[in-house]
């Protein structure tokens, strides 16, 4: 059956707006997460947003209870049966399933190299290590599944530029691979450590800011919102206004958005997947009184149109929602894959996972199906 068929392009016109458009708040950065999660969450929690797959793609087959997974690779050609009763994609090398809600690891040839063991909600691998939960408390082991830090944490979330936050009580601090506390938990909330920074809650008034890999606050906090440092600028709101800042904590885009999309406070897990700031191969998206747009480094608004939703950059596309379908642009705002689809996912090594009433697959970046599935069973569900 062919379905990947784009209508002609001229019956999708964009308009370019210039730089005197007003423009509004960027979804991406605290809110990056939360716009991927309403178009396709399975594919940017498990994923990881930018995070590689190590290039193998998660597939599943049956319905409901019967439902079974495994990977394609990016041929779409399948290299793990569907097997286990969940799956999550592959990083360093191992990927988590989970059997009878106890997560363990396989390769990528499918073998099952740490047993289902630990609680349901341990986390993928990063550079080399996982946070597992054993019990009540959460420890971190080894690519052979041994334990390398003993549980001993409420949470742990990843490790990123070698230090991983850890919640002890309702505090949050980071600890290095040797589970060494390097950063006190004193805070009231942190995400991963990315460029050398992370924003984190001052605890006296709440306040958001910068701190360095010792915990000092290089960037005072100031802010009532704070979203991490993506391409060297961050996303920070004051007041009811948003703007951008550098890494000397000067403001180099005004706090003149408005965010009408409804915020959300998300877990720090959430928060840590994908990455946390604003900009994404030069571009950010923003909202302003329901209109959506992409603003370059200097808050020129590069690329304006009528559009329902728009999603982060990855590997050069985006996709937007025009009405109830979404397709995707280059960055010169060129639709290169028509609406088409219920549902998109950012590209990830070549391939996004996409959406319709009927179907769910992968497409390359041609708008090609390179593998797909029906997802109603036989009585229309």
């Amino acid at each position: 059956m062919e379905i990947n068929k784009k209508p002609s392009l001229p019956t999708w016109k964009l308009a370019l707006i210039g730089a005197g458009t007003s423009i509004g708040i960027a979804v991406v950065g605290l809110g990056g997460w939360y716009l991927s999660a309403k178009v396709l969450p399975e594919v940017s929690n498990s994923s990881g947003g930018n995070k590689p797959n190590d290039g193998l793609f998660k597939i599943s087959e049956g319905f409901g209870k019967d439902t079974k997974y495994g990977f394609i690779d990016k041929s779409g050609k399948v290299v793990i049966n569907p097997q286990f009763e969940s799956v999550n994609q592959f990083h360093s090398g191992l990927a988590q399933i989970t059997l009878n809600r106890n997560a363990g690891y396989i390769n990528k040839e499918g073998k099952v190299i740490i047993n289902p063991q630990f609680s349901d909600g341990s986390t993928d691998f990063y550079e080399g290590v996982a946070f597992v939960k054993i019990g009540s408390k959460w420890g971190v082991i080894d690519r052979e599944g041994k334990i390398v830090i003993n549980p001993q944490f409420d949470h742990g979330i990843l490790f990123n530029e070698g230090l991983a936050p850890i919640k002890v009580g309702e505090k949050w601090g980071f600890i290095d691979k040797k589970g060494q506390i390097i950063i006190s938990p004193n805070f009231n909330s942190l995400a991963i450590f990315e460029d050398g920074l992370t924003s984190a809650r001052n605890k006296e008034d709440g306040k958001f800011g910068y701190i360095d890999k010792t915990g000092k606050f290089i960037i005072k906090p100031t802010f009532d919102r704070a979203a991490n440092f993506s391409e060297g600028l961050a996303m920070v709101k004051i007041g009811e206004k948003w703007g951008f800042i550098d890494k000397k904590g000067q403001v180099v885009i005004q706090p003149r958005f408005s965010n009408n999309e409804t915020y959300i406070e998300m877990t720090l897990p959430e928060l840590i997947q994908g990455g946390s700031g604003a900009f994404s191969d030069g571009l950010a998206a923003v909202v302003e009184n329901g209109k959506k747009f992409y603003i370059d480094k200097t808050g020129k608004t590069v690329i304006g149109f009528q559009i329902d939703e728009h999603g982060k950059f990855s590997e050069d596309l985006a996709y937007v929602k025009i009405g109830d379908k979404c397709g995707y642009i280059d960055k010169a705002g060129k639709i290169v894959i028509n609406p088409q689809f219920k549902v998109c996912s950012n590209f990830s090594q070549g391939l996004a996972e996409v959406l319709t009433d009927d179907l769910k697959g992968y497409i390359d970046k041609s708008g090609k199906y390179v593998w797909q599935r029906n997802i109603k069973n036989s009585s229309g569900e």
